[in-house]
């Protein structure tokens, strides 16, 4: 059988079938239905047979969409050359598109900036916010300073110089948070292509003495609230002029024993007071702290109870100002911080309460988390086991086995840590804190 020639080739017609003609020794063209002509080389490496499909279709000359003939054929001949070698040509085409890919991206890498890392890293991160504040503290602090620097060009002096105006306008915890988030974002860098290649972690040898105020300590908050302090916040709480429902923020968190946004973010659907339950799903607890359920004493079923007054029409326990979703968690903090103004290490802020020092309890300040530690401790005095008050607290088990072993939830001897927490509260609070008599709780539920 004679080759074909280019005039054969151009006499070729579409059948109801796509079929397909030799054209010489390894080459071959299917002719479409439609009238499309591509070319085949089939040819074989270390005995196994392959065909490679030309991309372009056949043309009276070649083009950037076409092949002739001619130029056909010398393709052919290269890939039997390179068969007879052991090659196989797309895999070779496949070897070198990564290789281009690679060295691409690496040029694209050595321009890459702050902002890129951040967007790179940034969807990796898992909080039970969602990455909500991560978002709000890159945004603000520091992608406007150094967002479209190189990570080429970037050094400690540059993170210093970012952080270090943080700490001098006082907020040295906020400081300290900036340089935490740092350091995570640059840790995760070093361990991938092609961020490791582009830069040397700037976070690596600083630490919060080196970003603070000279007088600042990063120290653990062991404040309790005292008895006496409790009566006399009792006592204050009216010339504090405090929203009503921060008010029932600040006896929910003390008679729970609560993180502040595990209140906050509480929801109608959750509370059971006829139970007297409380359900915290985890979505709402703090790290990996599981699910949790509270018994309510009678001191906290009040709280709700008066709540409910007020928001009772919404999905939230404590809605913000348009119902959209719950308060914001820092709203109970900047309230009972903003009247308690001597005691600020901050420089004074405008546009703050001018209930000034009515929430003052003694020469230390105190906040909602506070509250929390307040009830455990309260809880303590009155004889519960410290296991138990763990349980309470919802801390999350660090002893992987006892994690995954020790399940029984000492509901009963939790229940019965409320009640007398809640007892006390009601002797240290009294009727002048504006809550129903202990004996109508239930009939009020009713």
């Amino acid at each position: 059988m004679t080759d074909l020639t280019v005039q054969a080739i151009v006499k070729l017609q579409p059948a109801a079938k796509y079929q397909r003609h030799k054209v010489s020794t390894g080459l071959w063209i299917g002719v479409g239905t439609d009238g499309e002509k591509v070319f085949f080389v089939r040819y074989s490496v270390s005995g196994k047979q392959i065909e490679y499909r030309i991309p372009k279709r056949f043309g009276l000359k070649t083009d950037a969409a076409h092949i002739s003939l001619m130029d056909a054929r010398a393709k052919t001949a290269e890939l039997r050359a390179l068969g007879k070698q052991g090659i196989n040509y797309e895999q070779q085409l496949e070897t070198e598109a990564k290789a281009t890919e690679a060295q691409t991206a690496q040029q694209e890498a050595q321009n890459a900036t702050v902002q890129d890392l951040y967007d790179a890293w940034f969807p990796t991160t898992r909080r039970k916010d969602g990455g909500a504040e991560l978002k709000r503290s890159f945004g603000r602090d520091v992608l406007p300073a150094i967002g479209t620097k190189p990570l080429r060009e970037l050094e400690e002096g540059h993170i210093k110089a970012l952080i270090q105006p943080v700490s001098h306008a006082g907020t040295n915890r906020k400081a300290v948070v900036i340089l935490n988030n740092l350091k995570q974002m640059f840790k995760w860098a070093n361990g991938r292509r092609p961020w490791k290649l582009l830069v040397d972690d700037p976070t690596l040898n600083l630490k919060p003495e080196d970003i603070t105020q000279p007088e600042y300590k990063e120290e653990e908050r062991d404040r309790v609230l005292s008895q006496d302090e409790i009566k006399t916040l009792v006592a204050k709480l009216p010339a504090a002029r405090l929203v009503k429902t921060t008010e029932l923020v600040i006896w929910l968190t003390l008679s729970c024993c609560t993180r502040i946004g595990e209140t906050v973010k509480a929801e109608w659907q959750h509370v059971d007071l006829n139970k007297g339950e409380w359900f915290i799903p985890e979505s709402n607890t703090k790290g990996k702290a599981p699910e949790h359920t509270i018994y309510l004493s009678d001191f906290s079923k009040r709280q709700f109870l008066a709540l409910k007054d007020i928001t009772g029409g919404s999905k939230w326990c404590f809605p913000n100002e348009d119902g959209t979703d719950h308060l914001n968690t820092k709203a109970p903090t900047k309230q009972i911080g903003d009247r308690q103004a001597s005691l600020r290490d901050a420089k004074p802020l405008k546009n703050r309460s001018k209930a000034g020092d009515s929430l003052v309890l003694s020469r230390e300040k105190w906040t909602p988390h506070d509250l929390r530690r307040t009830g455990a401790t309260l809880m303590q005095s009155l004889g519960v086991k410290q296991h138990i008050i763990e349980r309470i607290t919802n801390h999350a088990e660090q002893n992987r086995m006892q994690r995954i072993y020790q399940r029984f939830g000492y509901a009963t001897e939790q229940q019965d840590a409320w009640a007398k927490l809640g007892t006390l509260l009601d002797q240290l609070t009294s009727a002048e804190n504006g809550q129903a008599p202990r004996e109508s709780v239930d009939a009020t539920i009713k």
